[in-house]
């Protein structure tokens, strides 16, 4: 009888895991069962979790670039998900109207506020006339590349001189976020704070964007009313979110009145022609508030939301570009070598930076910008390898793509305004490291994203850097 009962356990456990498998087996495309009652998403997000990114990216590319992801029956949240750019183009240039972010983008990104990133329509015209009328104003450039110069030259370099000296582990991911936010809080409030120094002080801002950012991030992967009663209830992330959003809100306010005693000390004269240091993007705001607050929001509300997603623009993308540029070239050494030697070839032996010649309720769609980036329709076989060449033509000159392919400066109405910024900001830091440093990564663990709106990496990037003979 044991053996028998044993054969019996042995044959019950064979079915129920064959059936378990049959249950969670995607379909021909590889698409996730789309559960009663559950749909896709939730079973789907659960079992992908620590890849998402990639796993989107796989199924975009075995589904010709689109596929739909049913939310649960009781959630209204279908998804339709494309990497395909024609798709992109119709949605953010040749349809733009059609496409609002809608109520739930302010909901679901609220620590930015009444900001471009949250408006539509009338409100996002109004808003981002004055936003574009300051970044393409002649003397914001002159600011912005006084700023990055004396950035680098005061902050970054001398830090990196004292690490490569003391022969210390960094984490370049820290650092750099630490040297993007000190610019970009110069460009916004004329003031710097100063956070890139060999002391490494601690940052509240920058400390609160990151759980404000991971924060949103599971706000998109739960229903509606789960986050609502999590942030309710004050547990977890929506804990973290309301001390973030206070801790941003303070330290704008802090600003905002500096700003407020410099002007009335000023008599809130108008700018010199002549004189870059005075044209940050919180004076611009307060002298021409009129216009900025054609909206329904209180005028201080709007100004300190906008030195928030300002800096939040400016900063919490470039730092982590600079991160992964840096990753792939320890992971590329011959890339690195190309580039070092383009850059001895062409500045002096003890190069630094030194002017500003030398920089130049229906369904929701979501385009995936990490997988159109990875899609073999439209990259090619290569698409996964690490070959800035690809950027080059024959006559060595940079290849245009439209904005529906390179979609990372999004496309159409929306593009960035500041896209020149964080170039200037990247091309500066990525030239001055490769010029005078080499990079060894100190840890062999592999590099992978943070679940966080922001593609960071998790575990940093620890290196040692060694000043080039």
């Amino acid at each position: 009888m044991v053996p028998l009962a044993c054969y019996l356990q042995l044959i019950l456990t064979a079915v129920f895991f064959s059936f378990f498998i049959c249950l969670f087996k995607s379909n021909k495309n590889g698409l996730p069962r789309n559960w009663p009652f559950l749909g896709m998403s939730p079973m789907f997000i659960l079992i992908n979790l620590r890849r998402l990114p990639d796993k989107i990216a796989e199924l975009l590319e075995r589904n010709e670039g689109t596929f739909l992801l049913k939310g649960p029956w009781f959630s209204d949240v279908d998804m339709l998900v494309t990497s395909d750019p024609a798709n992109v183009h119709y949605v953010t240039t040749k349809n733009f109207w059609n496409y609002p972010k809608g109520p739930e983008s302010k909901q679901l990104f609220d620590f930015l506020g009444n900001t471009l990133f949250n408006m539509d329509f009338d409100e996002w015209t109004s808003v981002r006339k004055i936003t574009n009328s300051y970044l393409k104003h002649q003397q914001f450039h002159r600011f912005v590349n006084e700023v990055i110069v004396d950035n680098v030259n005061k902050g970054l370099i001398p830090v990196l001189e004292h690490v490569a000296a003391q022969g210390l582990v960094v984490d370049l991911q820290d650092l750099f976020k630490r040297y993007t936010y000190d610019a970009a809080w110069k460009i916004t409030t004329g003031y710097s704070p100063n956070s890139l120094s060999i002391d490494f002080p601690e940052v509240p801002f920058i400390n609160a964007i990151d759980d404000a950012c991971e924060a949103s991030f599971n706000r998109h992967l739960l229903p509606g009313s789960l986050w609502r009663l999590k942030r309710w209830l004050q547990l977890g992330t929506e804990k973290k979110l309301s001390a973030a959003r206070k801790t941003l809100h303070d330290v704008a306010a802090k600003y905002l009145l500096m700003k407020t005693e410099e002007l009335k000390k000023a008599g809130e004269k108008q700018f010199k022609e002549d004189d870059a240091e005075t044209f940050d993007a919180l004076r611009y705001c307060m002298l021409n508030i009129r216009e900025l607050v054609e909206t329904t929001f209180p005028a201080e509300e709007v100004v300190r939301d906008n030195i928030i997603s300002l800096t939040f623009a400016a900063y919490d993308t470039s730092a982590p570009t600079l991160s992964w540029l840096f990753w792939l070239l320890s992971e590329n050494p011959h890339v690195e070598a190309k580039i070092k030697e383009e850059l001895h070839n062409n500045f002096s032996k003890k190069w630094q930076l030194s002017s500003k010649e030398e920089l130049r309720k229906l369904v929701r769609i979501i385009m995936s910008g990490y997988a159109i980036g990875r899609m073999t329709s439209v990259w090619g076989d290569d698409c996964l390898e690490f070959r800035p060449e690809r950027w080059i033509d024959e006559k060595g000159t940079l290849k245009y793509e439209t904005p529906a392919k390179f979609f990372i400066f999004n496309a159409g109405p929306r593009t960035c305004l500041g896209k020149e910024v964080a170039l200037t900001m990247l091309k500066a830091a990525a030239a001055t490291i490769v010029y005078n440093y080499d990079i060894q990564v100190a840890e062999t663990r592999l590099a992978t994203p943070k679940s966080s709106i922001i593609l960071q990496m998790k575990n940093g990037m620890r290196v040692r850097l060694k000043r080039n003979a």
